[in-house]
């Protein structure tokens, strides 16, 4: 299938940009963080790159989630926790997208062609994986500084 190719190759890509480099010629690298922070008076997901500094990864302003609770500000702490246990754990070395009980999510996997080791987060009804992957990796190439928004 045409797309399920694309979006492998997209999160090889985001993988490799995302992935942490082993510390070259006796230098370390300091890891990024994700934390739950605030982007034009919204929660927001950031990444903090020692070299790049903070920037606003995922903006949370849509209430569909909220009926179960899930209130934007929520969504911000527990998916900004998600992507730093992720990463610490070594999980986030790619992002794919799939289908779990019919809603699509992005996940965090140990390998491009590898299976959902944890989800990230649902996305929004109506949202295209493959375009949030893009975007995903568009950020991190410093294409676009503008955010996700969900």
């Amino acid at each position: 299938m045409k797309i399920g190719n694309f979006l492998r190759t997209a999160a090889v890509v985001l993988g490799t940009i995302l992935s942490l480099s082993p510390p070259s010629n006796s230098q370390q690298r300091a890891p990024r963080t994700f934390f739950c922070g605030s982007y034009n008076g919204q929660p927001a997901t950031m990444i903090n790159n020692p070299s790049r500094g903070n920037a606003a990864f995922i903006v949370w302003g849509s209430d569909n989630f909220s009926s179960s609770g899930l209130t934007p500000q929520k969504r911000c702490r527990e998916v900004s926790q998600r992507f730093q246990r992720y990463q610490e754990q070594g999980l986030l070395n790619y992002i794919i997208p799939e289908t779990i009980n019919g809603y699509p999510v992005l996940c965090a996997s140990r390998s491009a062609n590898g299976s959902c080791d944890g989800v990230l987060f649902v996305l929004r009804p109506g949202d295209d994986p493959q375009a949030v992957v893009e975007h995903i990796v568009n950020i991190n190439l410093r294409i676009t500084a503008a955010p996700i928004h969900e």
